[in-house]
């Protein structure tokens, strides 16, 4: 029987849009990367990436809840993932979009993803490129902002993994961890990030590609003087993917005519993870 294929859009690692217009112009494709369930960490919560990030929600005992709903692979704003919060003290928040399916709770890495994760299971996934907005700030430099963004994936045996994104991809990029005080336009800001050239071999692996699950990103919620009702939007992302390689050197930078790739089916369980399981570039 013949397989089933599904296009998904990716950006090859190294091309700079000069807006967010001709980026989606040229992916084309729309897709929900996981199974879109958000999970955000309760107060007095940390986790660290494989690489050894610290993500943190610290909301201050309580003094102030975040609540956040939507998905970062939405196309449209009122879609995308939205964060709020009411308070008098500066906070940071943690959500985590990705399949069901693991122990470990909260953990970023460690552990088994269960055998009912379903995912596209992208090989290749080097970075996220996404639209930001942010609304009800006090002032320019308070408000509420993306400061660490990390990709999880799982291996061929399940392992589950995740690296934090550090390198800015696109000179257009906003800077993550600084305040975003210039997204509160109509069309958002731009950020795109690649992980560190020491991580990427590792994930690209020829013989054991680590394969996309999903994203878990931090916020400041960075409050003025007095309380302010703070939100801040994450959609459109799109990850950013290259051709499997054993070194950074070979990191293209140009476009390589490949701007999509397929994978065996809308979504894979992380049970299926066999060699029939290879995921294709588009041709």
């Amino acid at each position: 029987m013949a397989e089933t294929m599904r296009e998904v859009a990716t950006i090859p690692c190294g091309v700079v849009f000069p807006n967010l217009t001709t980026r989606d112009h040229y992916v084309g494709k729309t897709a929900t990367y996981s199974n879109v369930k958000l999970t955000q960490w309760p107060v007095s919560t940390s986790a660290s990436t494989t690489d050894g990030t610290a993500f943190v929600s610290d909301m201050n005992a309580g003094e102030g809840q975040v609540t956040s709903a939507g998905n970062i692979w939405s196309t449209t704003k009122g879609n995308g993932l939205y964060v709020n919060r009411a308070g008098t003290k500066s906070a940071s928040s943690v959500q985590v979009e990705g399949p069901t399916g693991w122990t470990g709770g909260t953990e970023l890495s460690g552990g088994i993803w269960d055998t009912t994760s379903a995912s596209t299971h992208l090989p290749w996934i080097i970075g996220l490129s996404w639209r930001y907005y942010h609304t009800g700030a006090h002032s320019g430099t308070k408000c509420a902002y993306p400061t660490k963004v990390a990709l999880l994936y799982t291996d061929a045996a399940r392992n589950r993994k995740s690296f934090n994104l550090s390198v800015k991809a696109h000179a257009n990029s906003y800077e993550l961890g600084e305040d975003a005080h210039d997204a509160d336009s109509t069309d958002g800001g731009y950020y795109a990030y690649t992980l560190d050239p020491s991580l990427i071999a590792t994930v690209c692996d020829t013989n054991n590609p680590l394969f996309f699950m999903g994203v878990a990103v931090e916020w400041a919620h960075k409050h003025g003087t007095g309380s302010q009702t703070l939100s801040g939007t994450c959609w459109n992302a799109v990850p950013i993917t290259a051709p499997p390689w054993n070194s950074a050197a070979s990191l293209p930078d140009t476009w390589d005519g490949t701007i999509a790739m397929c994978v065996k089916s809308e979504k894979s369980l992380t049970a299926s993870l066999t060699s029939s399981s290879t995921m294709y570039e588009l041709q």
